[in-house]
């Protein structure tokens, strides 16, 4: 865990809690941030939503699952192009620009809590068609957060 900066461990085997490791100062009772982990786990949500007849297909517009995004760039974005980072929204992912999107999510909401994280979603615009291309514009950073 040390050689790898692993922060906290956690394996679930039977519904059982097997192993429960943490390092670097963290706890039980500390936050994580889950970054790209939380996409594999939600198509893996969505698609049991499918199966259990919750959500059509992934060719439903997100909008009409989450109401919210009905007048957003979301707006009639198929849920495929949302799980495949198609969407078509601008997102500036540069973490060396202060005030890039992601620079201000994570100050607003993760520092300071001064500002929902969902809430985020409805700044955001449409810059290309949903499916064409991933729209994010993530620069290789000079430094990884945290370093």
């Amino acid at each position: 865990m040390e050689e790898n900066r692993v922060t906290g461990l956690l394996v679930l085997h039977g519904g059982l809690i097997r192993m429960e490791r943490y390092a670097h100062g963290a706890d039980e009772t500390s936050l994580f941030i889950s970054q790209s982990v939380a996409k594999s786990i939600v198509s893996t949500l969505v698609g049991r939503a499918i199966h259990d007849g919750l959500i059509g297909s992934v060719d439903d517009p997100i909008d009409r699952y989450v109401p919210a995004l009905a007048q957003t760039g979301y707006a009639g974005v198929p849920i495929e192009a949302v799980l495949q980072m198609s969407s078509g929204i601008g997102y500036n992912e540069d973490y060396d620009d202060l005030s890039s999107d992601v620079s201000r999510m994570w100050t607003q909401a993760a520092e300071r809590h001064t500002r929902p994280i969902n809430d985020f979603l409805l700044d955001y615009r449409a810059e290309s068609a949903p499916g064409s291309s991933t729209t994010t514009r993530v620069p290789i950073p000079r430094r990884w957060p945290g370093c």
